[in-house]
């Protein structure tokens, strides 16, 4: 008998709750929770295959909202993940952009070490570790014109 793979609702709601933020970390962390559900149902169907859209079509027939999170399992997380750190997803303040490319990075490195094999999804992440580079340059740049406009 094959264990049930766990749905991305299932997935996030762990991964939040194990994040151990206090503070102002658990604040950006609330609003980012949400945040990512929302990219999901608006945007997740994209990176979807035919069969996947019907299913997902059929699924917001009897209740829309969260369909994609409900039913859709960690490699279709791992495909969505890097549109959700890159505009108009990703955050315009530093800090809260900050907060959203490490979020990604860690939920990235749980869902493949917990659910997929990287052998099996390494085009995925590979596109996931190249959107983390360009927004973590990105932020950097952003960061030294920030302080120049301070300085300035």
């Amino acid at each position: 008998m094959t264990t049930p793979r766990p749905s991305i609702d299932q997935i996030l709601t762990q991964f939040f709750a194990l994040q151990p933020a206090t503070g102002v970390g658990l604040k950006r962390l609330r609003f980012l929770d949400p945040l990512l559900r929302r990219y999901l149902e608006t945007e997740g169907y994209r990176t979807l295959t035919t069969p996947l859209l019907a299913q997902l079509a059929i699924e917001r027939e009897f209740e829309p909202a969260g369909a994609f999170a409900r039913i859709m399992n960690a490699d279709d997380l791992i495909y969505t993940l890097p549109g959700f750190i890159e505009p108009p997803w990703l955050q315009e303040n530093l800090l809260l952009r900050k907060a959203q490319i490490d979020m990604v990075a860690r939920l990235a490195s749980l869902v493949v070490s917990r659910y997929l094999g990287p052998e099996d999804f390494a085009c995925a992440l590979m596109e996931v570790d190249a959107t983390l580079s360009r927004a973590r340059v990105q932020l950097k740049e952003d960061r030294r014109a920030s302080q120049f406009d301070r300085q300035g």
